[in-house]
Formats: structure tokens, C-alpha cells, sequence
């Protein structure tokens, strides 16, 4: 029987190799990459507007929508796939971090019975409190690497339709 094109090519020791390279760069590259695109973005303000704040940087980073790890992992994932042997395992890094972020949405309980906030507002939601810790290391996890794995299949759907024109 004859698997699909859309399948995993083979699943020896290189494609674990290679798949772990691309979960690192979706995941800790685009933590980093909107680290410092933060810093950079901080310190362009300091030296524009002579007024510093690492507490609206701060924000930035660790809040909901987080808009700067989120365009670091497409920018990552339209650029990095190019660079590695096997460019189409960058479309599944989405895989094992929707696994845990169903398995964390499934077990997660309030830590107080006064609290009334629900599951999806803890994971997706505006913050009760003033930084949600969740959110930061579940929910941004998944998105970076969905945004990874979309921004990849763009990149090689583009590529196809060059190629063939």
C-alpha cells in the first residue's frame, strides 16, 4: 500500500533529528527572535523618545496577542524550512504542541475556589491576574508553532507555484 505524498517520509533516527530541529527553531527561535525584536523595539524608543519603558515591553512579550513572537515564527518558518533537509516536516511542528495544550486544557483545574475563571479565558482569554503563566508557556507555544508550520506551508506553496509558472 502506497502512503500519501502528504505523509511522514520515513521515520528513522535522521527524521526525528530533523523534526527536533524544526519544533527548536519554531519554538525557542521565535521566543528568542521576539526577545529581540523587543529589545530592539525598546531600545528605539528610549533613544527616540528619551523615555524608557521595559514595563510596556514587558507587556508586549509576555501578553496576549504576543505580536512579536508571533512574526518572528512566520518570518522563521518561511525562511528556515529552505535550510534544512527536510523542509516538509516544518508543516507538522504544530502536532505535539496542540497535544499538550489539549492535555493541559483537560487537566487544568482553578487554583481557588473564589475563582470564577473559565478554562478558555485562563488559556485564550483576557488574564485575571497579572500575568498568566499558562498562556505564556502553553498557549504561546502552540501558536508560535502553528504560525511556524503556516508561514512553511505558504513558503513551499509559493515555491511550488513559481516553480510551475
Amino acid at each position: 500500500m502506497r502512503l500519501p505524498r502528504f505523509a511522514f517520509p520515513n521515520t528513522g533516527s535522521k527524521f526525528w533529528q530533523d523534526y527536533s530541529v524544526h519544533l527548536a527553531v519554531a519554538i525557542l527561535g521565535s521566543l528568542a527572535g521576539g526577545a529581540i525584536i523587543g529589545a530592539v523595539l525598546a531600545l528605539l524608543q528610549s533613544w527616540l523618545f528619551e523615555a524608557s519603558s521595559a514595563i510596556s515591553v514587558q507587556r508586549v512579550l509576555l501578553h496576549r496577542p504576543f505580536p512579536l513572537q508571533l512574526s518572528s515564527a512566520c518570518i522563521l518558518g518561511f525562511i528556515a524550512p529552505r535550510y534544512t533537509r527536510s523542509p516538509r516536516l516544518a508543516f507538522w511542528t504544530w502536532v505535539p504542541t496542540s497535544l499538550l495544550l489539549v492535555a493541559r486544557v483537560l487537566y487544568w483545574t482553578p487554583h481557588s475556589v473564589l475563582n470564577s475563571e473559565s478554562t478558555f479565558d485562563h488559556f485564550f482569554g483576557p488574564c485575571q491576574q497579572r500575568y498568566c503563566a499558562d498562556q505564556f508557556t502553553v498557549t504561546l507555544v502552540f501558536y508560535v508553532s502553528l504560525a511556524y508550520s503556516a508561514a512553511a506551508l505558504v513558503a513551499h506553496k509559493g515555491k511550488r507555484k513559481a516553480s510551475t509558472e
